[in-house]
């Protein structure tokens, strides 16, 4: 997972509002390799389905999911579209 992607990810630490918006309050490691695993602790993950996780377009597998925790797996990187 580039920094980027996980600076992205950080900046989401929104309060939870009159939306029901999730709360990030950490996330770890600071780095991972597409394949391996990273958690994400914070609050409101859960609603009536399970939490999502997703890097754009390429969704991350979740391992483990509740309200307030989840491990998900760095997605594999999207191919191009060959023109």
């Amino acid at each position: 997972m580039g920094s980027g992607m996980l600076q992205s990810l950080l900046s989401m630490a929104i309060r939870k509002d009159g939306e029901g918006r999730p709360q990030i309050a950490h996330v770890s490691p600071a780095a991972a390799i597409a394949g391996g695993e990273f958690q994400i602790r914070g609050k409101g993950f859960a609603r009536s389905a399970r939490p999502r996780v997703s890097f754009g377009e390429a969704e991350a597998p979740v391992v483990i999911g509740s309200d307030s925790f989840v491990i998900a797996r760095v997605p594999r990187p999207l191919r191009w579209a060959s023109w």
